[in-house]
């Protein structure tokens, strides 16, 4: 009697129609019925030069071949395909199989190779380019028909939160997605509120507040809601990324193509949504670990030093009787009152926005901006479309050169009107009718305020708020108002804020 020792593998089979390990073993030890069989060695994954899973079973087995703890006279394979399909791997075997006398049983061949033979050594490695070409076959319908399907808009992997499938009652097939009536109204809050100013930490305290969670019943935190709020699936579009398998996607990587499901949020809102996630002044690390508290200041790294240009941050305190202060981040050249500071701040906004020559919310231009948006975004999506069907092979150069410039000058007379009708969605909530400015104001969250005051003051409106150094070193009581001055846009100028609306 002779020994052996197998090596089972099967792919992940969602079909049931592959031989699983236990059915190879069966088959195995039927015809090998002389064979002393010892410890198998098991995986369960592609063997594919294109797959990326461990096997553990096959390192395990070249491991033992290479320090002579094989222990057999024959590898036992169900058929040569479930050794490797990568012919590097499979010679390596061979090699080792060879410097240690270890011939090769083939379950569906019926029969031993001896690999030091070089006719036995011939056919296996011809069973492996095989096995490696039709591979690479599979892999190559399988990324074509990946493209097709994104280019059709077909939706992809497994459903994300805020939809449902739908299935055939005959076939039981994927007939389409459309949104959850329990969880789309929790998408559509997401982004209506990023919109209107609150942070993602805020949003995620008050979800937990309010027993919000995942599908599995985990905590929604910040990270996780940023991950739903970049994903344009929830506006209509599907992405999709050549080669890529896994892994978060890069801003700009791939190609949105219109999804055939349902958006929940309009292209407009959430194109908006990226521009304010993806706006580097928002940040409060500026590349350091986080500060405790950061974000919770009103203008802290938004004012600025007047003398260095460097942003000002709460001052570390100490003295215990001392009122909280801001300083300059950089050299400490100014210290302020945080409280009259901030007053000063938002007496500035109020009487800004008051003003309704300085804005001006029109509902039938909100109507207007947001198809508006929605016809941009369609516009984008053409010439993303005319870049893929060039790179396809679909349209020549020269015909997308024709195309191109028609397109372009549509989207940037859309865009022209966009910048005339845009009012931003943070000022949204403070400038609609009813209640008083200064009213909603005091509602609104400190995220929201400080989203506000980012916009507000800077050049393009109100002015950059600077502080300047006190005039008389060790003197406490010059008023705020006297310190601070307004850095414009038009006139790169340095301005006094003269009316303060009480």
């Amino acid at each position: 009697m002779t020994t052996g020792r197998e090596y089972l593998r099967v792919s992940v089979d969602r079909s049931g129609r592959q031989k699983s390990n236990d059915e190879q073993q069966e088959d195995n030890r039927r015809c090998w019925s002389e064979t002393d069989f010892g410890e198998p060695y098991r995986d369960v994954g592609s063997a594919s030069r294109h797959s990326r899973t461990r096997r553990d079973g096959f390192d395990d087995l070249l491991d033992d071949l290479r320090t002579d703890r094989f222990g057999a006279e024959h590898l036992v394979l169900w058929e040569s395909s479930r050794g490797s399909r990568k012919v590097g791997e499979w010679v390596e075997l061979l090699e080792l199989c060879e410097q240690r006398s270890v011939k090769i049983a083939v379950t569906t061949h019926g029969r031993i190779y001896d690999p030091s033979n070089s006719r036995d050594r011939k056919s296996l490695i011809e069973d492996a380019v095989d096995s490696e070409y039709e591979s690479s076959k599979i892999s190559t319908r399988v990324r074509r028909d990946a493209a097709a399907l994104a280019a059709a808009g077909h939706p992809h992997g497994p459903v994300r939160f805020g939809y449902r499938r739908r299935y055939d009652p005959d076939t039981r097939r994927i007939a389409g997605e459309e949104p959850d009536p329990a969880e789309a109204p929790v998408i559509e809050e997401l982004f209506a509120r990023l919109e209107a100013g609150d942070s993602l930490r805020a949003i995620a305290t008050d979800y937990e507040r309010r027993g919000i969670t995942t599908r599995t019943g985990k905590t929604m935190s910040p990270q996780f809601l940023r991950h739903f709020a970049t994903n344009p699936a929830y506006a209509g579009l599907r992405l999709h990324v050549p080669g890529r398998r896994n892994g978060r996607v890069k801003p700009g990587e791939g190609s949105l193509t219109e999804g055939q499901w349902p958006a929940i949020v309009s292209m407009s809102r959430w194109h908006a949504v990226q521009k304010l996630l993806g706006d580097p002044t928002r940040r409060t690390n500026h590349g350091r670990n986080v500060r405790r508290g950061a974000g919770r200041h009103f203008l802290s790294m938004i004012a600025v030093c007047d003398p260095c240009g460097s942003v000002l941050i709460v001052g570390s305190e100490n003295r215990t009787n001392r009122a909280p202060f801001y300083r300059c981040q950089q050299a400490g050249h100014v210290q302020v009152s945080k409280a009259g500071l901030d007053d000063v701040a938002e007496r500035l906004i109020i009487s800004y926005l008051r003003d309704r020559r300085n804005t001006h919310v029109d509902p039938g231009a909100d109507t207007e901006l947001a198809a508006l948006r929605d016809q941009i975004a369609a516009i984008q999506v053409e010439l993303d479309d005319l870049a893929d069907q060039v790179g396809r092979g679909d349209l020549t150069a020269a015909l997308a050169a024709r195309a191109e410039p028609g397109i372009r000058k549509r989207l940037e007379t859309a865009q022209q009107r966009e910048i005339e009708l845009s009012t931003p969605g943070v000022l949204r909530r403070l400038l609609g009718p009813g209640a008083d400015i200064a009213a909603r104001w005091a509602d609104m969250p400190m995220s929201a305020k400080r989203e506000a005051a980012r916009l507000v003051l800077s050049p393009g409106y109100v002015g950059q708020l600077r502080v300047t150094p006190n005039p008389v070193p060790g003197r406490r009581g010059t008023p705020v108002e006297e310190r601070v001055v307004l850095l414009r846009k038009e006139t790169n100028e340095l301005n006094s804020p003269n009316s303060i609306e009480e």
